[in-house]
């Protein structure tokens, strides 16, 4: 084992590796608090993996207690129960 002779640094910076699908990101710490990094590195909540090619690609579903995801045809349809507050946002990455 080769120990390099590295100093302390203070960047905040973070290199996140994934051995199963052979990625891997190096960010600092803004990108590392964003919702796309976090859904490449904690998966599991609140959404669940769909398909994975065993690589880089991944589609997640989100899930959530309220919201029910059904397609008609062509149309996608958002069913909501007990829903609360003034607007929905959609995004995608």
């Amino acid at each position: 084992m080769v120990k390099p002779n590295l100093s302390i640094s203070n960047t905040n910076t973070y290199l996140y590796i994934n051995l199963d699908y052979k990625y891997a990101i190096f960010m600092n710490e803004e990108a590392f608090n964003t919702t796309l990094a976090r859904l490449f590195i904690r998966p599991e909540e609140p959404y669940e993996v769909v398909y994975s090619d065993g690589g880089v690609v991944k589609i997640l579903k989100l899930k959530h207690p309220n919201v029910k995801v059904e397609k008609d045809g062509e149309k996608v349809i958002l069913r909501f129960e007990n829903a609360t507050g003034t607007g929905v946002g959609i995004w995608g990455f």
